[in-house]
């Protein structure tokens, strides 16, 4: 699954989510920030990919757990896409079309 990681992004939650709010509002508002930046993730993959791949959320290290549930005090959502596959199926298509069987090479 490929992973990307981005340190600055817990400071720069924790200076948008208000101290007035509970923890369980604080959650809501993480986990917006965090939908939109999945929405992105996904749009960029479906430009590129021409579709959404699988991914799995973890949530404070519960898998399929609803973002809304993070622990805004130093909890953690961490989502992968399931890319092994289409990189699979691009290595086996370039190895099939510079074969020597194909090209006569």
């Amino acid at each position: 699954m490929g992973v990307k990681r981005v340190d600055s992004v817990s400071r720069d939650i924790e200076a948008m989510v208000r101290a007035d709010l509970s923890p369980a509002e604080q959650g809501k508002v993480i986990a917006q920030y965090v939908k939109e930046g999945i929405d992105e993730a996904d749009q960029a993959n479906r430009r590129v990919l021409g579709r959404v791949p699988p991914r799995t959320i973890t949530v404070d290290g519960r898998s399929g757990a609803p973002i809304e549930t993070v622990n805004p005090k130093g909890g953690s959502i961490i989502v992968e896409w399931e890319l092994v596959a289409d990189v699979l199926v691009w290595i086996g298509q370039t190895l099939h079309d510079r074969s020597p069987i194909v090209s006569g090479a």
